[in-house]
């Protein structure tokens, strides 16, 4: 089992692939241009917040759908979102700093995405994919079913971080690389690519969810995350 970066302590106690059974309500919206999405790069993804990664995105979870789907179309992919379909799990949850956040999350086929967005400001601090064990080595068709976990893994994060559709194959690589041993946890460009894996479920089947979110250069350092490279 791998080790679980402490940033995500907070975090992982709103992520559960079982039915959770706390109210849910429907997420809706969609409003933003194209020449707003298109705006939105990594120079002005990232803002301080009193959080325990000491960053969150500029960005809500509106913005973050339309600017996904928009990355997702133009790298050729077909999983794309619909704001209705978001739902928000119970009342506000506090991380270790007090900061308050709401926990949201998206079925897709066999895969759960999950964002997590600050209660007063109303601004990403995280996103994330997850699924199975079972399911992610799984063939989808032709192809393996990781292969689409990771690259909606890759859209989230460049969608969020404000990058490009050219940048979701380095993205998926950098993914893919936290799957192996002693490597779960990367920073690229302030950012950190992380694997969780959680608890197995009835079918003794590990629950493992790929989150990317921002951080101080303090907290790189203070963690001891190593930087990817190719």
């Amino acid at each position: 089992m791998k080790k679980i970066v402490p940033l995500l302590l907070a975090f992982m106690l709103a992520f559960s692939f079982a039915a959770c059974g706390e109210k849910k309500t429907v997420v809706k919206g969609g409003t933003a241009s194209l020449d707003e999405i298109l705006a939105y790069t990594k120079d002005k993804a990232q803002e301080d917040s009193t959080n325990v990664n000491g960053k969150r995105y500029n960005l809500d979870i509106e913005k973050f759908t339309e600017r996904y789907n928009e990355i997702m179309f133009r790298s050729g992919g077909e999983d794309y979102l619909n704001m209705e379909n978001w739902k928000r799990l119970g009342e506000t949850k506090t991380d270790a700093n007090g900061v308050e956040y709401y926990c949201y999350y998206y079925d897709i086929d066999k895969a759960e995405l999950t964002v997590s967005v600050e209660a007063r400001s109303h601004k990403i601090m995280n996103v994330g994919c997850g699924t199975t064990m079972s399911r992610y080595v799984s063939i989808d068709g032709e192809h393996q079913y990781s292969e689409r976990i990771l690259n909606m893994s890759a859209v989230m994060a460049a969608a969020v971080g404000g990058y490009t559709s050219d940048d979701v194959e380095l993205f998926k690589k950098i993914f893919n690389e936290t799957t192996f041993e002693n490597k779960n946890s990367l920073a690229y460009e302030k950012n950190i690519f992380n694997l969780t894996t959680g608890k197995k479920n009835e079918n003794n089947d590990s629950a493992m969810l790929f989150r990317y979110f921002p951080v101080t250069d303090e907290h790189i350092a203070e963690w001891n995350i190593p930087t990817y490279s190719e």
